[in-house]
């Protein structure tokens, strides 16, 4: 769907967002305005969402996939399963992403995918947390902001070979920090607390 001002898609069940008219987007809003996206299923987007303002996309029953590039200043994705991430996520301002919000999932983002933040005030901040009783975050893409990364993860870890790169880094865990693999973090300040299991980083000051 196409739409000058905000645009708004809802789905009973699952929610496939995709290019239908050949324009190359499933969802575009206009430049100042915000797309928001619900489904009481699944949502898999496999084209391109993009809006000036912001883009919120919520699953309440399913996994969130996100498939299709997503370009706006902010973005909230939401699941009450797992959220996988297998293509890139840029935006000005935020990023969001909060797993298992019926309390089970994790995060996924694949190799060679980037979510990435930066704005002109060096404010912009990637916000990433999984369910409270399971879910973990798996990190094999890049994670870039030019202010702040925060990843909670209660009852999970936070692994993967993937590069964490901004000012500030606060990581938080159930069961342990680059326990499995390493985690390549370069910022100027990390904070990583883990209840459990052990923190690995390989960290660069920046």
């Amino acid at each position: 769907g196409r739409s000058a001002a905000s645009l708004t898609v809802s789905s009973a069940a699952d929610l496939l967002l995709q290019d239908v008219d050949g324009n190359g987007f499933s969802l575009s809003g206009g430049a100042t305005h915000n797309v928001t996206g619900t489904a009481a299923g699944a949502i898999t987007v496999s084209s391109k969402v993009e809006a000036g303002g912001s883009i919120s996309l919520s699953a309440a029953g399913g996994d969130l996939r996100v498939n299709g590039r997503i370009d706006p200043a902010s973005v909230s994705l939401s699941s009450s399963d797992d959220v996988v991430i297998g293509v890139d996520v840029l935006a000005t301002d935020s990023i969001t992403v909060t797993a298992g919000t019926d309390d089970t999932g994790g995060i996924e983002l694949k190799a060679g995918v980037s979510l990435k933040v930066d704005n002109a005030s060096d404010t912009a901040v990637i916000d990433l947390r999984t369910g409270s009783t399971s879910g973990s975050i798996v990190l094999a893409g890049t994670t870039n902001s030019d202010a702040t990364v925060r990843m909670s993860s209660a009852a999970g870890s936070i692994n993967g070979a993937g590069q964490i790169t901004a000012s500030t880094v606060d990581l938080d865990s159930g069961i342990g920090i680059g326990n499995q693999t390493a985690l390549n973090v370069s910022a100027a300040v990390v904070s990583a607390d883990s209840v459990g299991g052990d923190i690995r980083l390989d960290r660069k000051s920046t």
